[in-house]
């Protein structure tokens, strides 16, 4: 009898301990074949890493917008990675592109805030270092103004053009109008690069050589136009000594705003009353505005 029962034991283990999770309220299948596990078979958050095979996980497995930056390793987003264009300001940490992140000629204008350059991120140009730019080339014209962009005793004699604040001056030792048709008695000539103002100063000795009244009228000029008053030199009475006297004149006026290019001012003198000459004659002329 007892040998019966051991062999019926021995024939139906397998069915008694499948009853056995049956009535312990468990499943247990042994399943057989490929793709017979489904998604309803496995108890949620049960699937770990350990599970996984490697690169079975693929983008299509992914939800939108669930890769979050603690998922991501150390230097695991490459350029190629990241579509072009879509790195903006907010991705960027502070300072974490630095000069050896940037390709040659990578920053244009546009990628550049307006007011964001400063004199700091200037380079000096040569031979005060090795980059910067030399030259007018990169100032837009017009654009500097002296009394804001210009500081202190920064502009020397070499910094200044011949062409701006010009001036000139031109001598004549000696000028005779014996014919009393005008004589020109002294001179100069220079270019203003700018339309500008230029202010006339003229002096000279006048000498007699006859009985009175001996006259001259003399009066500064910007090409052969009369600028400011004639103004008259010399003797009119009986007071000087035989046929020689000796007197001093001096004249000075301010041009109309003359055009940029080049200009002649001399000092223009004619005799009214015989004889006078004119001696040692000077003349200078200076811009005195922009």
């Amino acid at each position: 009898m007892s040998g019966r029962i051991r062999n019926h034991l021995r024939s139906n283990v397998v069915g008694y301990i499948a009853l056995f999770f049956v009535l312990t309220g468990g499943t247990a299948y042994a399943l057989d074949g490929s793709n017979t596990v489904f998604s309803d078979d496995i108890v949620n958050g049960e699937v770990k890493a350990a599970d996984l095979g490697t690169d079975s996980v693929t983008s299509s497995r992914i939800l939108d917008g669930q890769v979050h930056q603690a998922d991501l390793g150390t230097d695991a987003v490459s350029s190629g990675k990241i579509l072009d264009g879509q790195v903006h300001t907010a991705d960027l940490g502070p300072a974490s592109v630095v000069n050896g992140k940037i390709a040659p000629d990578a920053v244009t204008s546009d990628k550049i805030q307006d007011g964001q350059v400063n004199a700091p991120d200037i380079s000096s140009a040569p031979p005060f270092g090795s980059g910067g730019f030399n030259g007018d080339e990169k100032i837009q014209d017009g654009t500097i103004i002296g009394f804001f962009d210009i500081a202190p005793n920064t502009v020397g004699e070499g910094q200044i053009s011949d062409s701006y604040g010009s001036a000139g001056s031109g001598t004549d030792t000696s000028c005779f109008d014996d014919d009393g048709n005008g004589e020109v008695c002294a001179s100069t000539t220079f270019t203003l690069a700018d339309p500008g103002k230029v202010l006339l100063n003229a002096s000279g000795q006048w000498r007699t050589f006859s009985t009175p009244p001996d006259s001259m009228a003399c009066v500064l000029q910007a090409d052969g136009t009369n600028v400011g008053l004639a103004q008259s030199f010399g003797e009119n009475g009986s007071n000087h000594t035989g046929t020689q006297a000796d007197g001093t004149m001096a004249l000075t006026a301010l041009t109309d705003t003359l055009s940029a290019g080049n200009h002649t001012f001399q000092t223009f003198c004619t005799q009214t009353d015989s004889d006078i000459d004119l001696l040692n004659n000077q003349i200078t002329a200076a811009r005195v505005d922009g």
